[in-house]
């Protein structure tokens, strides 16, 4: 996700960023300044819960709010920065056994990292990983 972030002009700011409160998964600024504090939830194929966004519950909300509040609290350089919060969903495919996956049949200094578009499967970790929606300003802070 980072990387799909940075391919459309994000600077990634952190990731998996945590506090008593909770944990943000991705932090980035977007190229007009705005920054998105992002959601990632990953299912695989046929959740009941629409790939993920109906676990973005309120009380989950108010907890990425908090926790985003503390970073904020901690970081004054964006601390007047506006700011939004993003929603991704991906959907996760085991690669199968047979056939490594292609991360491992290239040497890392080697790889070229090919871009990630939305709706397409990616190799990520032994998986076909696939971007299905990304949601700007998915929900609003109070």
């Amino acid at each position: 996700m980072a990387q799909w972030l940075q391919q459309r002009g994000y600077q990634v700011l952190a990731q998996r960023w945590h506090c008593r409160w909770g944990e943000l998964d991705l932090i980035a600024q977007d190229p007009d300044g705005t920054v998105a504090f992002v959601e990632v939830k990953t299912r695989s194929r046929g959740s009941w819960d629409e790939g993920g966004l109906l676990a973005i519950t309120p009380t989950k909300q108010r907890k990425l709010i908090t926790t985003a509040q503390d970073y904020l609290a901690q970081t004054p350089a964006y601390q007047d920065a506006p700011c939004r919060f993003d929603v991704a969903a991906a959907i996760a495919v085991p690669c199968p056994r047979s056939a490594p996956s292609p991360e491992r049949q290239t040497p890392p200094e080697a790889a070229v990292i090919a871009p990630i578009h939305l709706g397409q499967p990616h190799p990520f970790r032994g998986h076909h990983l696939t971007l299905q929606t990304y949601l700007a300003n998915a929900f609003l802070a109070d």
